[in-house]
This record gives structure tokens, C-alpha cells and sequence, in this order.
């Protein structure tokens, strides 16, 4: 592959001109600044980062209500009525809806204050303005043979980043799409 077309790989003109606008502009070390303040307040509150065992034990009441979202989220009869619904809508030529899976047991984690925190400290990581961080991330895992792109990063912010509406079902959904999983194994 000659260099031009691996820069094309990595950085899509595109993105090198969203690239050279952020430096230009300054906005670059905003969002450095972003990203290490909110870095730092992992680290100036290690009590918050050490010892997610002991929150779980600390809180009873996510250890209590766990049990009752698995079973809700395994309940065979309304799997059932999910999945009967989606042969319907592939039958009917529609795309199928968003398959609820473990969506009531991921709400019930994260109803932990200490997976809360972390999960929210990893969409704000990941937020969209935050360009620069983005962009680094999707060079990086193009170096590394993964064809990320923005839309991917969008999308697990959507689904399992969303405290409030959990959708693993539907980032699921996303990377079976051929043109999703073909390319993000690097074919």
C-alpha cells in the first residue's frame, strides 16, 4: 500500500481537514483541557475509582433489585412475543425493532453510583464535542486494523452509554449489519 493510500485509511481527507481546523482554531487543546479535567477528576477523587466491589456491597438496593431485572429481562414468554414480532416485521419487508436485550439488567448496574460515575465519565469522554479525542480514537483503531468511525462511537453512546435508556439490543443489532461488521474487522 503506498503512503497516500494509507494516509486515506487512517485519516480520510475529511477528517485531516476537521483535524487541521481544530488545531487552527485552538479548539484542539479546549478539548485537551476537556479530556484532562475530567481525567483529573478521577484522580483527585480515588475514593470514587478504587473499589467497585465494595459499592455493590455498599448498596444493597441495586444487589436486591438485580435479581428481579435478570429475570425480567430473560422472562421466556415475553422473549417470545420480541422475537415473534421481529419474524413479523422481516416477513412484512420492515426492518425489525430493536431487540430489548439485558436492557432492565444494565439499568440496574448502573443504577450503582460507582458504575453510574464511570459510565458517565465515559460518554463524557466520548461526547461530541469533544472532536479531538475522537479523532484520535479513530486513527488509533485504524492503526490497529479496527475501520472505526464517528457513526460507531455515536452509537454506543446512544445504546449502552445511556444510562437512562439502555439499548444493548440495539448496538447488537448494529454490528450485525454486514456493512457494519465486514467492515469494522477490517475486511
Amino acid at each position: 500500500m503506498h503512503l497516500r493510500n494509507l494516509q486515506q485509511v487512517l485519516m480520510p481527507p475529511a477528517e485531516a481537514k476537521q483535524a487541521y481546523e481544530l488545531i487552527e482554531s485552538d479548539e484542539v487543546f479546549r478539548d485537551i483541557f476537556y479530556s484532562l479535567n475530567v481525567i483529573f477528576s478521577l484522580i483527585t477523587k480515588p475514593d470514587r475509582f478504587s473499589d467497585l466491589d465494595g459499592s455493590f456491597k455498599d448498596s444493597p438496593d441495586t444487589l436486591m433489585n438485580l435479581p428481579g431485572s435478570i429475570l425480567s429481562d430473560l422472562d421466556p414468554m415475553s422473549a417470545f412475543d420480541k422475537i415473534s414480532t421481529q419474524i413479523e416485521q422481516v416477513r412484512k419487508g420492515m426492518p425489525p425493532e430493536d431487540p430489548a436485550i439485558l436492557d432492565n439488567t444494565l439499568k440496574g448496574i448502573y443504577s450503582n453510583s460507582e458504575v453510574g460515575y464511570r459510565i458517565d465519565i465515559i460518554s463524557d469522554l466520548l461526547a461530541p464535542e469533544n472532536e479531538s479525542l475522537l479523532l484520535a480514537l479513530l486513527v488509533y483503531a485504524r492503526l490497529n486494523g479496527i475501520n472505526l468511525e464517528q457513526k460507531d462511537i455515536d452509537k454506543v453512546r446512544d445504546t449502552i452509554l445511556d444510562r437512562e435508556n439502555t439499548k444493548l439490543g440495539s448496538l447488537f443489532l448494529y454490528l450485525l449489519l454486514p456493512e457494519n461488521s465486514i467492515r469494522l474487522a477490517g475486511a
